[in-house]
């Protein structure tokens, strides 16, 4: 199998894997957001902002620091994988307790500070998860990934569905998160077993130089928060948890809309990685392109179709009562395809170890982004939280769009973006006169119209597409 199909193949795996998972985690969601309404449903938005910030915090860039590692064949990913699993179950610990007294200090009622505390549990089966995923990615065996991922969003399905049949509160619904992310964390254990062989025994030598490598890509992460979650928490301090909710109801679909192009940066990582620590540019410039132009697919006609069908999503999602998000949604679309590109030179930069100097730029955008928030949301709201969401994404691209091309001086070629362009903007035309049908069934001639105009035009080649369907060699 050529190394085309079998990143395919895996790509699809995972692609698979999310899209069914992220339906489960909607369904989840939608249920949330007729069960709590726009208010109750701010208070849980407000616990989960709060446990995804100190979660990517605490992850302090290990995922990243584990993918890049093993990538590389002459390291024992054996003892990698132990190494990093002994090091993060100290973290942990460590983490846990500052969850605990982080909730005790906080501004808000009780029922969101004990939330917080609860849902906090989910990072940890998130990260020792992660952890054995990398193992997957590096065999390009991503099939169980996406078990995993399906399985644990099924548990979160099934325990939200439950939980709002017993007329819970939002506490026990934060709980429902970290059993999903339980069941996932144990199957990919299960499952990576017979491809680790794991050792208690604690190299310090190994875990001092993750640390020297890791603090970069953690300062970086962290900067890089204060300017992408920051909005939801200063909106809670200053506006009602109603307008938490209304402009959180988007801001999820956003958060699930972008893991899709982490899934397929972390299959394209690897190889860049690889091709850059052995000195091969001119592949590694050739992987740099093929992610462009597959982000470039994916992620257009997600900005140009939510336009026309913006309303018919917050509908069938949560409802009338969340009308009021369909605007914000429609602006934060533009967020998602900035993101989307922005994966590929974001990753880039660990691929060719520029993270250090990532730091001004992060640092100086969270510090515009921060004065920027705290000056136009007590005035504008969530029409300040949104588009500044879009300026903060815009200057992150540009800031690792830059490093990268001094580094390596590789700027895509745009023929399949523009393609993309031109096959979306038609979409979206031919969408107009059926924006108020469900989404039922204007998706099918979304992807009908979008797909079939991309091949028309030459965006997708008909022999990559014979060579992902594996009728041609």
């Amino acid at each position: 199998m050529s190394l085309n199909r079998k990143l395919a193949h895996n790509t699809l795996y995972q692609f698979i894997g999310k899209a069914i998972g992220t339906v489960l985690a909607l369904f989840a969601t939608t249920q949330l957001l007729r069960y709590l309404g726009p208010s109750e449903y701010g208070k849980f938005h407000i616990i989960l902002t709060f446990v995804q910030i100190t979660g990517i915090i605490a992850d302090m860039g290990l995922y990243l620091i584990v993918l890049n590692d093993i990538s590389h064949h002459k390291n024992n990913h054996h003892h990698i994988i132990s190494q990093n699993f002994i090091f993060r179950f100290y973290l942990n610990l460590i983490y846990l307790a500052g969850m605990g007294l982080l909730a005790l200090i906080l501004p808000y009622e009780s029922a969101i500070k004990l939330g917080i505390f609860l849902m906090s549990f989910s990072n940890i089966f998130i990260w020792f998860g992660q952890i054995y995923q990398t193992v997957f990615q590096k065999n390009l065996n991503t099939q169980y990934i996406a078990l995993s991922e399906i399985i644990g969003r099924g548990a979160l399905a099934v325990s939200t569905v439950m939980m709002i049949y017993w007329r819970v509160s939002i506490v026990p619904l934060a709980l429902t998160v970290v059993i999903g992310n339980f069941v996932s964390f144990f199957l990919s254990w299960y499952f990576a077993r017979r491809y680790v062989k794991f050792s208690w025994h604690m190299d310090w030598n190994y875990i001092r130089n993750v640390l020297s490598r890791t603090w970069p890509v953690a300062v970086s992460i962290w900067f890089s928060l204060l300017y992408f979650k920051a909005d939801t928490i200063i909106l809670s301090f200053f506006k009602s948890d109603y307008e938490v909710g209304i402009y959180g109801m988007p801001y999820r679909i956003l958060e699930t809309l972008v893991t899709l192009p982490l899934v397929f940066m972390s299959l394209i990582m690897p190889l860049t990685s690889r091709a850059f620590g052995r000195g091969r540019m001119r592949r590694f410039k050739k992987y740099m392109q093929k992610g462009f132009d597959a982000l470039s697919i994916m992620g257009v006609p997600l900005l140009f179709g939510a336009q026309p069908l913006a309303r018919s999503i917050v509908l069938l999602l949560a409802g009338d009562q969340f009308i009021e998000s369909v605007p914000l949604l429609q602006i934060l679309m533009i967020s998602v395809l900035i993101m989307y590109i922005g994966a590929l030179f974001g990753h880039a930069i660990i691929s060719i170890q520029e993270q250090k100097t990532m730091i001004k730029y992060y640092v100086a955008i969270a510090l515009l982004m921060l004065t920027l928030y705290f000056i136009l949301i007590p005035k504008y709201s969530y029409w300040a939280a949104a588009w500044l969401t879009v300026a903060g994404e815009m200057l992150v691209f540009w800031a690792t769009f830059f490093v990268v091309y001094k580094k390596i001086h590789f700027v895509p070629q745009m023929g399949v973006f523009v393609k993309s362009v031109i096959s979306a903007i038609i979409m979206a035309g031919a969408l107009y006169p059926f924006r108020h049908l469900t989404i039922f069934l204007t998706m099918p001639l979304a992807i009908g119209f979008y797909g079939g105009t991309m091949y028309l035009i030459g965006g997708v080649r008909k022999e990559f597409v014979l060579e992902v369907l594996g009728l041609k060699g």
